[in-house]
This record gives structure tokens, C-alpha cells and sequence, in this order.
């Protein structure tokens, strides 16, 4: 055998054990589990040890949207177990009708800083953290019950506070800036027939990218 032949079938040998060692990418439109690899990215990012929810109440769930370059990409949610069928139902009418989502990664891609995810324009679901503008109080984000759409061009607003401050360029409600959220607009219509609450109907405040589903309440009921 010669030294070039046994090469090629060393080389070749290496090739087929690294591939068979790869696990296939999870397929779209599903619910998993949280993962070893996951949890290890969540835990001291997006999650604590005083968080009121374990990881095996949550869902790794992987969508298809269509981004700002009108092209398919996939997105990964953490959802609470409860909700994670429901978001993937709502995420394909939004997909359906053609609702432009420029991104969505977990969080912890940003180290689970907001802001940082909010400039960045990233549609984003569990954190563990409080509500915005009310310290002690645990934000539905925290309970993977609540999900931020666009957060950039449809930025929270009380008063003169803007945020991220960047969205103060997208204060204008044209439904003609791709991805605004509007009353008018499919997402706002979407994820209400679901029975979500919008931050475009809290009192005293806008919340434009937000949107919260109280499992609470629809466990006592």
C-alpha cells in the first residue's frame, strides 16, 4: 500500500468520524428542552439561582422569520414550557404574513444585558431581571412569558425617557418603517388573538416592543 493511498484512507477515515460526530442542526417550527450546552450559556447570563422558574420549566424553541433582507433565517426563543406551542403558532402567522424581524438570539448573546440586545435590534424572549422603571418588581421576561419584538424601532417611552436611546429615531409610527409595531399592524393583531397583553396598552407608559402573557392567571382560572 502505498504512503499516498494510506493517507487519502487515514484522511478520509478522520472526515466520516467528525461528520458522524456532528449533530444535525434542530429543525425549525420545534420545542426542546434546555439543553446541557444551553443551560451553560443561560446560567449566570440570563439565569440565576433566585430566578422564580428552574430550567425545566423553560423550552428552547427554534422559529423561521423573515428578515429585514426579506430572506428566511432561523430564531431561538426561550419560552415558559406553558407558552412555547402557543409562540410557535404566533411566530408562523408572523412569518405567514410576511412580518419582518431583523434578528432573534437568546439573550445571552449579549450577556444578558438589554440594553445591549435592545440596540442591537434583537428580538429576544427569557431574562431574568426586573420590569423596566419598577425596582423589586420581577419583569414576565423572568417567567419566559413575555417576548420584545424589534425593540430598537419600537423603543419604550415615559415621559422624555427613551429606550434603547437610539429608537428615538423611530418614534414616528409609520407603518412603513419595516418591523414597527402599530395597532394597526399584524403583530399587534396576532399576538392579541392569542390573548397577549401589548405594551402599546399600558397606562402612563409605551412599551412598543413588548408583549406578556399572564400563565398565571390562566392557571387559577
Amino acid at each position: 500500500m502505498s504512503i499516498k493511498y494510506t493517507y487519502a484512507l487515514v484522511l478520509s477515515t478522520l472526515m466520516l468520524t467528525t461528520i458522524s460526530t456532528i449533530k444535525p442542526l434542530l429543525s425549525p417550527w420545534t420545542i426542546n428542552e434546555i439543553s446541557p450546552g444551553i443551560a451553560k450559556m443561560m446560567i449566570g447570563r440570563s439565569y440565576h439561582s433566585s430566578c422564580p422558574i428552574g430550567l425545566d420549566d423553560l423550552r428552547y424553541v427554534i422559529v423561521l422569520h423573515l428578515g429585514f433582507d426579506d430572506e428566511e433565517h432561523r430564531g431561538t426563543l426561550v419560552v415558559h414550557e406553558q407558552l412555547a406551542q402557543e409562540v410557535i403558532d404566533i411566530f408562523k402567522e408572523l412569518y405567514e404574513h410576511n412580518f419582518l424581524i431583523e434578528k432573534i438570539h437568546l439573550i445571552d448573546r449579549y450577556d444578558a444585558n438589554d440594553i445591549e440586545s435592545m440596540e442591537d435590534n434583537n428580538t429576544s424572549a427569557f431574562c431574568y431581571r426586573e420590569r423596566v422603571g419598577k425596582p423589586g418588581e420581577i419583569s414576565m421576561h423572568s417567567y419566559g412569558a413575555a417576548i420584545d419584538i424589534n425593540p430598537l424601532i419600537n423603543p419604550y417611552v415615559k415621559g422624555k425617557v427613551v429606550l434603547p436611546r437610539m429608537g428615538m429615531l423611530y418614534l414616528n409610527p409609520s407603518p412603513d418603517i419595516p418591523g414597527k409595531i402599530t395597532k394597526d399592524s399584524m403583530c399587534y393583531k396576532i399576538f392579541k388573538k392569542y390573548g397577549w397583553t401589548s405594551g402599546l396598552d399600558f397606562e402612563g407608559y409605551i412599551d412598543g416592543h413588548h408583549f406578556e402573557k399572564d400563565i398565571f392567571a390562566e392557571e387559577s382560572n
